[in-house]
């Protein structure tokens, strides 16, 4: 019943390495986590379809998706560039676009 956070990225990426280090030593993160289920999607597991790669195939990328699965194009990084929504890299990017999904996917129930 939650709504869903994707993280995608690719073994070999340096930059998805250090997101995911982020995730595990950010005490934010952490808390907010706790808002959505989680994937965490590697290269060789990335379903095909727009909903995935909505600006491109980069990486790391952050999907949200609501609860009974539909895609959330309008939550992204708005403190990246324009042409990468959905490309993250340090905790403060990822914590404000957490509080976005939480706030406007669960409402009351929000764990902020």
């Amino acid at each position: 019943g939650k709504p869903v956070m994707v993280l995608l990225h690719r073994p070999s990426c340096p930059a998805c390495h250090k997101l995911k280090d982020t995730f595990l030593t950010n005490n934010e993160l952490q808390r907010l986590s706790k808002n959505f289920a989680f994937i965490n999607c590697n290269s060789t597991e990335e379903p095909p379809g727009k909903s995935y790669a909505p600006d491109g195939d980069y990486v790391p990328r952050i999907l949200f998706f609501g609860a009974d699965g539909s895609p959330r194009p309008e939550i992204f990084n708005r403190l990246g560039k324009a042409a990468f929504k959905y490309y993250y890299v340090d905790a403060p990017s990822v914590v404000e676009s957490m509080l976005e999904a939480a706030v406007m996917l669960r409402g009351e129930h929000a764990e902020l």
